[in-house]
């Protein structure tokens, strides 16, 4: 049976019967992501948000089609005050993790950094992957900002994520997993093509897809949709496997 793992998806915001349904269309696995959808308020907030992940959602899988793995992380729109007490909950239960995620930039203050860098090293000393968020505005001059943060950290156990037409000559050439995104609002089947012709087969082993699926409204089978649109168009099967399945496999030990 082909692999197909969506690897950036905000599972709380989505039914059980999304998840069969995902199944049912040929997905295997999902990495789930913490966000939480206004600023939090206090540190508790985020510590039982990262709660509901790691303990209720594995639980509420039981029975599903499709194979869950928890990520938690503080996601720049969502840091909290006190924020350290969220990162030393996070050493508590991120054992029990594939990954740290969903972190990143999203306008690139002073504080988002320190939490970014904060979170890598983290990651570093757990020996986990990290799942970064590239925002919509300013994407290009953000993520400059985020492979320097890279760079300062010497992390590079990471994901790029939701990389498009803006940015992806910056993290293409860079010793990083790129995540590309194929939702509404983000990449487009045709788009997505562009992106495999041009980069993915040159360097099929470091890109992953992923949905987001999350609160918004959304196509829920997107990563079924992509892998056959791409197979229709004639890119080669070991591509698809790779960018559908066995990177994030190998990425994210599952």
């Amino acid at each position: 049976m082909m692999l197909m793992i969506d690897s950036h998806v905000h599972s709380v915001f989505r039914s059980f019967e999304d998840f069969e349904a995902l199944g049912i269309a040929g997905v295997t696995d999902v990495v789930s992501v913490a966000f939480y959808p206004v600023a939090p308020s206090s540190p508790t907030t985020l510590i039982d948000h990262f709660r509901h992940i790691v303990e209720a959602e594995p639980a509420r899988f039981n029975g599903a089609l499709v194979k869950f793995h928890p990520s938690i992380g503080v996601h720049p729109r969502c840091i909290p005050p006190k924020a350290k007490s969220v990162l030393d909950y996070m050493r508590e239960i991120v054992d029990c993790c594939v990954a740290i995620g969903e972190v990143g930039l999203e306008a690139a203050t002073d504080v988002e950094m320190d939490i970014l860098r904060e979170q890598l090293n983290l990651s570093k000393e757990e020996d986990l992957p990290v799942i970064v968020h590239t925002p919509k505005k300013e994407k290009r001059a953000v993520t400059t900002k985020i492979l320097s943060v890279l760079k300062e950290t010497g992390y590079y156990r990471v994901v790029i994520d939701h990389v498009n037409l803006e940015n992806i000559d910056l993290v293409a050439g860079f010793d990083v997993y790129v995540g590309l995104t194929v939702q509404h609002g983000k990449l487009n089947p045709e788009i997505l093509l562009k992106i495999v012709e041009k980069y993915v087969v040159s360097d099929p082993e470091k890109f992953l897809l992923n949905t987001d699926l999350g609160r918004e409204p959304a196509d829920l089978f997107s990563l079924p949709k992509a892998v056959q649109f791409l197979r229709v168009k004639g890119i080669d099967r070991d591509i698809i496997e790779l960018i559908s399945g066995k990177n994030a496999s190998s990425l994210f030990r599952i």
